[in-house]
């Protein structure tokens, strides 16, 4: 081979080494890069994440009324059932994050994660003690159902995990089955199929989810029996209520009652609250009412409501911003 082949050849390989360390360097900038751009978008989705969860808290939550102790458990337990046989966390760890965002007091959200990795039978115990001292047991049954439910139907070992905490909980079969299905009712936020399963018996579930259900709810909330509670969280009109008696309390917010021809009795009632509310009645009968708070509504009728009461028991307290028709006593 000449000098001039052997210069050539040189070059050649020269060439061709450069242009595999070109590549070389290329791809491995391109790894690099993409890397960055996963980790900022993991940065950026975490933020959504946790957007969603502060714009849209669950809002008067039991656990937001209990110290901070009990607080830490129950968030450090709801970690374990959105992880328990989960590869998909995130829809689980947002629900957390909104109950979260209603809370004073918490501490960063790795914390509980990092303590949820640490379960000790010692530690489910206290919790569990502690739920059934407080009665969070009915809501912290239908946050574990939320939260297995997050992706869709639970697979058999989660259904079996939440089985054991339920029976754990002191709750029977039967209590488990019927709390499934105002879980249920949240998930699909069906206000009419929550109202049919609402009844005497299950009083102590209506109470721990309203939390829930003032999200999708329009009109019967809760009917227990002492407390009856209508609620509309659009405003809604309503104009099936007329005959009201018999309950501890009686609460109506945020309604529109347009009763055409009609009245509207409520009788025999130790307390009743009307909030935010539009009534449009011919006649408001009131009776036998121990006490009643009116705020913040606007009532319309032909004839002025009547009141009876037993005397010595009656307290009225009385704030609108434009009344056209005064509530009086008539003995």
């Amino acid at each position: 081979m000449n000098k001039k082949s052997e210069t050539d050849t040189i070059k050649k390989v020269a060439k061709k080494t450069k242009s595999d360390t070109n590549k070389r360097v290329t791809k491995k900038t391109e790894t690099n890069t993409n890397k960055d751009i996963n980790k900022k978008v993991e940065t950026v989705r975490r933020f959504f994440s946790d957007s969603k969860a502060s714009n849209h808290p669950v809002k008067e939550h039991p656990i937001s009324k209990t110290d901070e102790y009990i607080r830490n458990m129950y968030f450090d337990m709801l970690c374990v059932a959105a992880q328990y046989e989960s590869d998909d966390t995130e829809n689980a760890f947002t629900l957390i994050k909104r109950i979260m965002s209603a809370c004073k007091n918490v501490q960063p959200f790795e914390e509980y994660i990092r303590r949820s990795m640490e379960l000790t039978v010692g530690k489910t115990a206290e919790f569990i003690k502690q739920c059934r001292d407080n009665k969070l047991c009915e809501i912290f049954f239908v946050d574990s159902l939320l939260i297995s439910c997050s992706n869709g139907t639970p697979n058999a070992k989660q259904i079996a995990f939440l089985a054991q905490y339920g029976d754990m909980l002191g709750f029977k079969k039967a209590e488990m089955t019927e709390i499934s299905e105002f879980a249920a009712a949240i998930l699909k936020q069906d206000s009419d199929g929550y109202q049919k399963i609402l009844n005497k018996n299950n009083a102590y579930i209506q109470e721990a989810v309203l939390c829930y259900t003032k999200e999708f709810v329009e009109g019967m909330i809760l009917n227990t029996s002492k407390k009856l509670y209508y609620y509309s969280q659009n405003f809604k009109e309503f104009d099936n209520i007329n005959i009201l008696k018999d309950y501890d309390e009686i609460k109506i917010e945020n309604m529109k009652i347009r009763l055409k021809q009609k009245e509207m009795h409520i009788s025999s009632v130790k307390n009743l609250i009307l909030e935010n509310c539009y009534v449009l009645s011919t006649t408001l009968c009131l009776s036998s009412i121990e006490k009643i708070k009116i705020n913040n509504c606007n009532f319309k009728w032909d004839r002025k409501p009547r009141y009876t009461y037993e005397k010595g028991k009656s307290n009225v307290y009385y704030c609108n911003r434009a009344i056209e028709a005064d509530l009086y006593n008539s003995k």
